[in-house]
């Protein structure tokens, strides 16, 4: 755009597409199989409820409680707040090798957690590749659910999962290469009054017996707690 060009010349400013991926593109290697530092991915029940927010809030609560965690980001956003790649803007055959690379260039010793930020969903028939392509790109120890509790289709006007057998299925596509567990939910609630919504943490946290909660409205509670000793 040369208008912007100019405009961005004149001012002595800089244009990044954030969206080009790179090249050449980088292909799978297998390299999760010696790696020791351990990665949690974010996965959600459709798009859009609070991957990012979720996973950027779980690393910097950690890195408030002294914890040395990397952000991987796989939107435009996410980019700009740390490290990574647009992935919907790469070539569904190197979707996995892209992520798996960018864990492996910021791997150092004293790491102590890697939180990818997940998108789509499984059961979204519009976005699923682009989710498992994720989840193998990362090869993930850990998951984390997030939930828009005021929805109960998904952007496609499809029905929700019922949750138990939705988490189970990312359990499943893992265990042909290592044991994965969710460590807990990070719900959507800003819809609900305050009762409603702590009535619903509560719900969720007996019904699927992980920790719970709205970690931008009712802070970590026992969310945060199974991450500080992952190592």
């Amino acid at each position: 755009d040369k208008y912007l060009t100019d405009l961005a010349n004149e001012h002595g400013s800089s244009i990044f597409d954030l969206r080009k991926p790179p090249d050449p593109p980088n292909f799978s290697k297998g390299a999760w199989i010696n790696r020791s530092t351990p990665v949690a991915l974010v996965v959600g029940t459709d798009c859009d409820t609070g991957k990012m927010t979720t996973a950027w809030e779980i690393k910097t609560r950690l890195n408030k409680l002294g914890k040395n965690v990397e952000f991987i980001g796989t939107g435009q956003t996410g980019i700009l707040l740390s490290d990574g790649v647009a992935i919907d803007a790469v070539v569904s055959d190197f979707v996995a090798g892209e992520v798996e690379n960018l864990i492996d260039s910021k791997l150092k010793n004293e790491t102590d957690l890697f939180i990818v930020e997940g998108q789509g969903a499984l059961s979204n028939y519009a976005y699923s590749g682009v989710t498992l392509g994720l989840i193998h790109g990362c090869m993930p120890d850990y998951l984390i659910l997030t939930h828009d509790i005021s929805r109960e289709k998904d952007v496609m006007n499809y029905d929700l999962p019922e949750l138990g057998g939705f988490m189970k299925l990312h359990i499943d596509l893992m265990a042909p290469f290592k044991k994965t567990s969710f460590l807990g939910i990070n719900l959507i609630t800003f819809n609900k009054n305050e009762e409603e919504a702590r009535d619903q943490v509560n719900y969720f946290q007996t019904n699927y017996d992980l920790p719970t909660t709205d970690l931008i409205r009712f802070g970590n509670r026992d969310l945060i707690i199974p991450l500080i000793n992952l190592r």
